[in-house]
């Protein structure tokens, strides 16, 4: 709160005194103005970019999915891969044993003999 005194101080004073009062108080006045307006500009930028990079991590996390998925479908894919080749070998196993040892040894023969070409002896 303004004293009385003071108003009575300012209203005493010379012309020339509260002109360059006026212009102090102008110019901070209007430094105070220039600093909100900058002030508000900086806060609108830091609005846009906290949005740009919540976008670009958004798609960031989006390509990491899909990257994952592939992956995922890739190894799922292979796993099926690795099962079949278990039931040949699992298969090719069979086939020896009924065989006996001649016949792992002579796999590749008695394969062609019973698909019905004919044995050539080497």
């Amino acid at each position: 709160m303004v004293c009385c005194d003071c108003l009575l101080q300012f209203h005493n004073m010379p012309n020339w005194m509260m002109i360059v009062i006026c212009k102090q108080l102008m110019s901070i006045l209007g430094d105070a103005y220039v600093t909100t307006k900058s002030s508000r500009l900086l806060r609108v930028a830091l609005i846009f970019e906290v949005q740009r990079s919540s976008r670009s991590e958004a798609k960031k996390e989006e390509l990491r999915k899909q990257e994952l998925q592939g992956i995922r479908l890739r190894d799922e894919e292979l796993a099926r891969e690795v099962e079949l080749l278990k039931q040949k070998l699992e298969e090719l196993q069979q086939l020896a044993r009924g065989r006996g040892l001649a016949g792992v040894f002579n796999f590749r023969n008695a394969h062609d003999a019973e698909d019905g070409k004919s044995v050539k002896p080497a």
